[in-house]
Formats: C-alpha cells, sequence, structure tokens
C-alpha cells in the first residue's frame, strides 16, 4: 500500500510554498502530517536559498485541527500528551522561530489546531471564506497547541476569553478586524495575492527580518533595558551586513534597493 501524501512542497524563486495535501479529511493533522511539515520547516531553516514560506492547504478547507481517529485511538492521556509535546510544539516551534518570514494563504476555514497553526506564522492572508474556529469547547477540550498562548499575544485577554469560553467563531472579516488575520481577499485573489506577498518578503533583507522577529519574540517577555541592549546589538551587527550596505547605498541613488539575503 502506497503511503499518503499528506504535504506538497516546492519552490518558486526564493520562496518556499507548503501545502497541505489531506482534503478527504479537511487536511486534519496526523502524526505523518504533522512530521513531515516539521521537516519542510527545517529544510527552509537549513537552505539560504530560501527566503521566504507560504504555508496553505488543498481544497475548500485550510486545515480542521487535529485528526482525531487517528491521534486518540485509546484516549488516553499518554496519547494526548506524546501528540502534543512529541508532535505539534516541535512545529509550532519550527514555525515561530524560523529565522524567515512566514505567510499563512488560507484557503478556507481554519479549526482547532490550525488555528494554532495560522498563529505560529508571522503573517496571515485569508479567503473570505476562511472563518476562525476553536472548535474545542464542542469537544469538552480546551484549545492546545500554542493556541491560548498566541490568542492572549494577538488579541489581548479579555477577547482571547470571549473566543475561548464561547467557542466563538469568527468571519474571516472579523478575525481580520481584530488582528488575527492581517488581510482578507476574495477567493479568485487569493493566490495572486499570496504570490506577491510572499515575493516582497523573498525579496527583503533576510538578515534584518530574521533579527526583527526575533527581537520581537523577545520583546513580548524582556524587561525595556534588557531589550534595547539586544536591539542596539543587533543594530550593529546589521550595519555590517551586504543587505544594509545595499540598503544604504539604494538610499542615496534614490532607487530600489536589491537585497541579496546576507
Amino acid at each position: 500500500m502506497s503511503q499518503e501524501k499528506t504535504i506538497s512542497v516546492s519552490r518558486r524563486g526564493a520562496v518556499m510554498e507548503i501545502s497541505i495535501t489531506r482534503p478527504q479529511v479537511r487536511n486534519a493533522l496526523d502524526a505523518a502530517c504533522v512530521r513531515a511539515l516539521s521537516s519542510a520547516f527545517a529544510e527552509a531553516a537549513r537552505d539560504p536559498a530560501i527566503r521566504a514560506v507560504s504555508l496553505t492547504g488543498e481544497g475548500p478547507v485550510f486545515c480542521a485541527g487535529g485528526d482525531l481517529k487517528s491521534i486518540f485511538k485509546n484516549h488516553s492521556p499518554s496519547e494526548v500528551l506524546h501528540f502534543l509535546d512529541i508532535e505539534m510544539r516541535p512545529l509550532i516551534r519550527a514555525i515561530v522561530m524560523l529565522d524567515k518570514p512566514v505567510l499563512a494563504v488560507l484557503n478556507g476555514p481554519a479549526a482547532g489546531a490550525g488555528i494554532s497553526l495560522v498563529m505560529a506564522t508571522d503573517l496571515v492572508l485569508a479567503s473570505e471564506e476562511a472563518s476562525f474556529i476553536p472548535a474545542f469547547g464542542k469537544i469538552g477540550a480546551m484549545p492546545d497547541s500554542g493556541a491560548l498562548y498566541f490568542l492572549a499575544q494577538r488579541v489581548g485577554m479579555t477577547r482571547a476569553k470571549e473566543i475561548v469560553l464561547l467557542n466563538k467563531t469568527l468571519t474571516a472579516k472579523e478575525a481580520t478586524d481584530i488582528g488575527l488575520y492581517n488581510w482578507t481577499v476574495p477567493a479568485s485573489e487569493l493566490t495572486k495575492e499570496g504570490q506577491k506577498i510572499a515575493d516582497q518578503l523573498a525579496a527583503g533583507p533576510t538578515v534584518a527580518h530574521s533579527l526583527a522577529k526575533k527581537a520581537l519574540r523577545d520583546a513580548v517577555r524582556m524587561p525595556f533595558d534588557a531589550f534595547m541592549d539586544v536591539e542596539a546589538l543587533a543594530m550593529a551587527f546589521l550595519i555590517t551586513t551586504e543587505d544594509q550596505k545595499e540598503g544604504l547605498k539604494a538610499f542615496g541613488e534614490k532607487r530600489p534597493p536589491n537585497f541579496q539575503g546576507c
């Protein structure tokens, strides 16, 4: 029996395009799919030719969350711990910690652990059909895979509690209005606009993007003076990069910069 292909990975210039390819189960995440995604993000981290990543799904749904039939065969605590700690945590961490921009291109609804994937990325472009569905309350669970962590940071404690405790589904527009998504576009424009944004990210100063992402992670957990030390050191390093030299030269010559990612 041939093994199911859970994701597809392709390259378009300096952009790695990842798609979850389990439309028959609404792109639900089983262990094999999570491992494949982790492997793809690890490859993106290793390859200097990749300067941005886009993540989408095949079919009408971005991701319906965890594949419960596959994950919880015995409904035991050990199954839950294994899936969340051994499978999901490394994937979410790989997305968050990737030193390159990650764009989620939501072809449809995100539910359950699918909202964690969305919120782990840096920027979110959503189709008008891409509702935000916590879903966990329907099965007597609480949000997992980092969803509570991300919600508190993205929308604040008051709004996060409203979404979680009322198990509140948001339309794509509502999710955009409160800052969970960055942009909402008609489905017919999603692919073109997603490629445009991903290309813009890939053409940017890669080292500066990396340090900016790290600084933003630090900003929510460090005292002000400690953060300013990190910021100053990062800026001192960036002045030595070829991209900043090119940026300063282009500024002086009144032309767009041609960054090389180094």
